[in-house]
């Protein structure tokens, strides 16, 4: 379910530095940012303003000027380093993971389904939803995401995908 994906890598999220500049704000290059790295250069048919760069230890700085394009860059950038981390987590929640894993993970998606967590993520998701301004950072988040899963080609899967044989869902 779309909706349970959306709000499990909210909660999940892995932390980026984000830094959302005013309309007018000069997203020039800052010296010891490096913009030409492959996750830069991903982003170039991407319906987003802004930059993402590495700096001298690769931690990742989003510039952007406004928070749609902040946050569809996060989930760009999420999708990019972390896919099968987000897999993992969202079948863990959804108790899914026997899909993947077979009857070796039967007992987990019965442990997981013992919680419930699916239906507080269902009242979470609708209450997020109702409200506007995290309506839009929600679905900029996952339209990064699902950006970069569309970039993909099946020899571009991720590893732990193409063991598996199986293409990355969407968010």
């Amino acid at each position: 379910m779309p909706a349970v994906r959306i709000i499990l890598f909210f909660l999940s999220i892995t932390i980026l530095s984000c830094t959302t500049k005013s309309p007018s704000a000069d997203l020039s290059r800052p010296s010891s940012l490096i913009f030409n790295s492959p996750l830069s250069l991903s982003l170039s048919k991407a319906p987003y303003n802004g930059k993402i760069a590495l700096d001298d230890n690769n931690f990742i700085h989003i510039l952007s000027k406004t928070d749609r394009d902040a946050f569809f860059a996060q989930g760009f950038t999420h999708a990019y380093y972390r896919l099968w981390q987000m897999e993992i987590t969202s079948r863990t929640m959804e108790a899914t993971l026997s899909e993947v894993f077979g009857n070796q993970a039967v007992e987990t998606d019965k442990f997981i389904s013992y919680f419930d967590i699916n239906d507080a993520i269902k009242k979470s998701h609708s209450r997020m939803m109702s409200n506007p301004i995290t309506r839009e950072a929600l679905i900029s988040y996952v339209d990064g995401v699902n950006f970069r899963i569309n970039q993909l080609t099946k020899a571009d899967w991720p590893s732990e995908y193409r063991i598996i044989s199986k293409a990355p869902r969407k968010f």
